[in-house]
């Protein structure tokens, strides 16, 4: 019986956002315990009748995806932007590189823009809850496929690539 080697895209994922603005790269690995969630609304559905309520056609506009995660407040770690009252200036193209780097379900998105919102408990402190919101830049807004992300000695993001799946 032959068997098939299965790649799964769950565990703890590597969030790499590079500026469009300066090509600098942000790298962040610490988020909150299964924080990191995109989701997808469907786009508005447009369609023609005719007397009767019957339908002679239908339009779907594009859907609209946003991704969510936690970041903690502490020490030694930092926060992966600053923001200035929920808004984190500029633009992003952003990559998710699962736990398993050779898994062809990586997420890339050519642009989006991400807001903060810093909230505060007593049993888990100072965490700020990030809302990366996916902008039409190519005619995929958000894409699967294989996510590369080079480093330095130093560990600091050099580049990132995107490969997208065939599915």
């Amino acid at each position: 019986m032959a068997t098939k080697n299965v790649s799964v895209s769950w565990g703890a994922p590597t969030l790499v956002f590079k500026s469009l603005e300066d090509g600098s790269f942000v790298k962040y690995v610490h988020s909150q315990e299964d924080s990191i969630e995109l989701t997808s609304e469907a786009g508005e559905v447009r369609e023609a009748k005719i007397e009767g309520g019957i339908v002679i056609d239908r339009y779907q506009l594009p859907n609209t995806y946003s991704l969510a995660f936690t970041a903690w407040g502490a020490d030694g770690v930092g926060l992966p932007f600053a923001d200035v009252n929920g808004v984190v200036p500029g633009y992003y193209e952003f990559y998710l590189q699962p736990q398993n780097a050779e898994s062809n379900f990586g997420l890339h998105a050519a642009k989006c823009t991400i807001s903060a919102a810093l909230v505060y408990n007593t049993a888990e402190g100072v965490r700020v809850n990030y809302t990366v919101s996916f902008l039409a830049e190519e005619e995929y807004i958000v894409q699967l496929g294989k996510v590369a992300i080079t480093e330095g000695a130093d560990g600091a993001v050099t580049g990132a690539t995107f490969t997208p799946a065939v599915l």
